[in-house]
């Protein structure tokens, strides 16, 4: 009961090659997130600047109380995209940082959600902001069930608070929040399980292809590189440029055959 409890919460040890698939996932799926949100941000800039030009001028106060959660989103943004194609194209290897980037944009997208949201909702307009960027941190990455439990819940409970202090929830608002923090989640913990059974097959996979690469070019019993490995490597050597500074030597041992008979199979 208890490992099954830790399996569906992702709560259980994985082995580094599944570790490793989920935060390669995690980067390419920031790539693209990282790419819309850089777009929304630089047309909501593009708004507010002709709004601003309209009205000149304006006291720096204003200007930055309207500009500064774009710029932060968009900056956040743009380093998140350039670490994920750096670390794409093995440029970079430090998932150490990459982690920190990643909790640190999604935060900051949790956050523009709320505020947006939140003054959205008192001019009596619709949340789009806050469920979109929910969506967007919740279901597009990968996180460990319990994670986006404690961090989902979290998020709808103080977005609900902030909103019940603004204009006093309706039973029915409370309802949508609730069933919308219920299909998130849902959805986040479907997606992670469906990574892990995708990570999972593909280590076995890689692990048979590496079995049968060994076998395929060792000897069995004595584990030394037979006759088609040094073919192989003979062949990539004298097509290099320097080939000529090479030496090639094999031995053919007599009656290894009979040596081999003797110890060569299990039993």
């Amino acid at each position: 009961m208890l490992k099954q409890f830790k399996k569906w919460f992702g709560l259980e040890k994985r082995s580094e090659y599944v570790e490793n698939f989920l935060f390669r996932s995690n980067v390419k799926a920031v790539i693209y997130m990282a790419i819309v949100v850089i777009l929304l941000e630089l047309w909501m800039i593009e708004r507010l600047t002709k709004i601003v030009l309209k009205s000149w001028p304006r006291s720096f106060e204003w200007l930055f109380d309207h500009y500064r959660n774009y710029v932060i989103l968009l900056s956040i943004a743009v380093v998140a995209l350039v670490y994920a194609i750096r670390y794409i194209k093995g440029k970079t290897r430090n998932q150490k940082v990459g982690r920190i980037i990643l909790w640190t944009f999604s935060a900051i997208c949790i956050f523009f959600g709320i505020e947006v949201g939140v003054s959205s909702y008192a001019a009596g307009e619709q949340v789009l902001t806050f469920l979109t960027m929910t969506v967007f941190v919740f279901c597009i990455l990968y996180w460990k069930p319990m994670q986006s439990l404690i961090f989902s819940a979290g998020t709808f409970l103080y977005f609900y608070y902030l909103l019940d202090q603004t204009i006093p929830a309706t039973v029915a608002t409370s309802i949508n929040l609730f069933t919308m923090w219920i299909a998130t989640y849902m959805v986040a913990m479907s997606a992670y399980h469906q990574k892990i059974a995708e990570a999972e097959n593909a280590e076995r996979i890689e692990a048979i292809n590496a079995h049968l690469t060994k076998i395929s070019n060792e000897d069995e019993l004595t584990g030394i590189h037979n006759m088609r490995y040094f073919h192989q490597k003979c062949e990539e050597i004298l097509h290099t440029a320097d080939a000529e500074q090479y030496t090639f030597l094999y031995f053919d041992i007599e009656n290894f055959k009979s040596y081999n008979e003797k110890y060569g199979y299990k039993k």
